[in-house]
């Protein structure tokens, strides 16, 4: 079973990394690029940065709950056909739990995260 939960996240990352949200340049970046010396383009330097980070948190939580979503549709499809194999239903109800936490604190560290760029 957690083979299967491996190789499924393995294939999702592997399918999804190359999805990455276009990062379009703003009216300051254009100026900033021409006069760097500007004190707003310092300040533009710093937001860039917050924004990337802030985009590589939504994409890894995006993979995260689509990973969970798989794990649990594979694992309410070995529960259901478990046939009442004792075995077969708790590697299924944890793999369920162990995605709904994974979900968690995927979740908790995007809160962690935004607040800490709320917070610079």
């Amino acid at each position: 079973m957690k083979q299967t939960i491996i190789s499924t996240g393995l294939i999702l990352v592997m399918m999804l990394s190359g999805a990455a949200p276009a990062l379009a340049q703003s009216a300051q970046e254009i100026v900033c690029q021409h006069n760097p010396n500007r004190a707003e383009c310092e300040s533009a330097d710093q937001n860039a940065v917050l924004g990337i980070i802030d985009t590589i948190t939504d994409l890894l939580l995006w993979v995260m709950g689509i990973g969970a979503v798989v794990v649990i549709i594979v694992a309410g499809f070995i529960y259901t056909t478990s046939g009442g194999s004792p075995d077969r239903t708790k590697r299924a109800r944890e793999a369920i739990i162990y995605s709904l936490v994974g979900v968690v604190v995927a979740a908790a560290a995007k809160i962690i995260v935004q607040f800490a760029l709320g917070a610079v």
